[in-house]
């Protein structure tokens, strides 16, 4: 399918950064819940035509990342063997047919509670890390 793209993702990056390792360790739970919840949220509503889709969504951790980014894929973007290919003909439709928006309609529904998780998170870090004096 592709991935997603969040707006403000490099700045919220550059500002984990400038936060110390202790804080990071902390968020990395809520980026993961926030990736399988997704994926939970999207897998009812896949279309069952061939099973293909359902079998090819995934939530993983990024290479290299450190738990720092994780990826919500459906399609053939992760080495599903060619299965799932038409995963954005069966998003956003072609000709003569209307899409059935299952993935990134639930994108949009819970990027609020996302980020709000994640910030709620960075918070609570924030602040034991600096009432121990860290």
């Amino acid at each position: 399918m592709g991935d997603v793209r969040i707006k403000g993702k490099e700045r919220f990056r550059r500002q984990l950064h400038r936060l110390g390792a202790n804080i990071v360790e902390e968020l990395k739970p809520e980026l993961e819940r926030n990736a399988r919840d997704l994926e939970a949220a999207i897998r009812p509503d896949i279309p069952k035509a061939e099973g293909d889709l359902e079998t090819t969504l995934d939530a993983y951790e990024v290479t290299d990342s450190n738990g720092q980014a994780w990826r919500v894929v459906e399609g053939a973007a992760r080495g599903t063997g060619g299965k799932g290919f038409y995963a954005t003909w069966q998003e956003f439709g072609w000709f003569g047919h209307s899409g059935s928006p299952h993935f990134f309609y639930h994108v949009r529904r819970l990027r609020v509670r996302f980020r709000a998780r994640l910030s709620r998170a960075a918070r609570k870090a924030i602040m034991r890390n600096f009432r121990n004096g860290g």
